[in-house]
């Protein structure tokens, strides 16, 4: 696995997952929280080449390495902006860009989660309801619910939102998935 210094990398980006410095012209390396644990970097590294290789609209991954305190994963870089910037830009195209979205995302949902690199989104829920405060009732009422949701073999995004579709070249792609 190749060690790199992140030091002289420029800061491009910023989210809840980590950090995304430029690596380069046409790539970017996502630095993980030190406290992500590697199985689930591995996973996400393993998710985004599956779906990329499917051609769901995704960056190309190339790669785990390691920094100073910890890992990170070395993506394409997309040079197009948000969904949600565009449309803030230009509401009136809103319908449009609603369009696109929704295209990109039908293409996300409709391939095949093939391996086992797909984490088991209901059983992650469930977990998340045995951790969480809510009074056993509420956790029973939850669990039946996740338990009624049909069984797939489709990938699924975990955080859909316009933040997460990048528009380059007329083309939505999208920046994270998760296996259902």
């Amino acid at each position: 696995m190749e060690h790199i210094d992140i030091s002289e990398l420029k800061l491009i980006g910023q989210g809840q997952n980590g950090k995304v410095y430029l690596m380069g012209d046409d790539k970017v390396v996502k630095i993980f929280p030190k406290e992500k644990p590697f199985e689930l970097i591995q996973r996400e590294y393993d998710a985004v080449r599956g779906a990329y290789r499917q051609g769901v609209p995704s960056a190309g991954v190339y790669g785990i390495i390691s920094w100073d305190e910890g890992y990170g994963i070395i993506f394409d870089y997309l040079h197009g902006e948000t969904l949600t910037a565009y449309m803030e830009r230009e509401p009136e195209k809103e319908d449009l860009y609603i369009e696109k979205y929704v295209e990109t995302i039908k293409k996300l949902h409709g391939a095949k989660a093939e391996g086992d690199c797909y984490a088991d989104n209901k059983e992650l829920l469930k977990k998340g309801m045995e951790e969480s405060s809510l009074s056993k009732e509420e956790k029973r009422k939850i669990l039946k619910l996740i338990d009624a949701i049909p069984d797939r073999d489709t990938l699924l995004h975990g955080d859909l939102r316009t933040n997460n579709v990048l528009i380059e070249n007329g083309k939505g792609t999208v920046d994270f998935l998760q296996g259902h």
